[in-house]
């Protein structure tokens, strides 16, 4: 019977991890939009800082 408690368990688990990467993608895509006002330079600056976070 306890293996049917596990693909439940392992759901519950990953519902935090993936609002958590949809939060940092709609995160880096307000920074560009609201960079994006600045200039190229800005932009690019805002792009670079996205992806070393989504590195580390």
């Amino acid at each position: 019977m306890k293996l049917n408690l596990y693909p439940q368990a392992i759901l519950l688990l990953t519902i935090p991890a993936i609002i958590e990467s949809l939060l940092q993608s709609m995160d880096g895509f307000v920074n560009t939009l609201f960079i994006s006002k600045l200039g190229i330079e800005e932009v690019a600056a805002v792009g670079i800082k996205i992806k070393n976070f989504f590195v580390t």
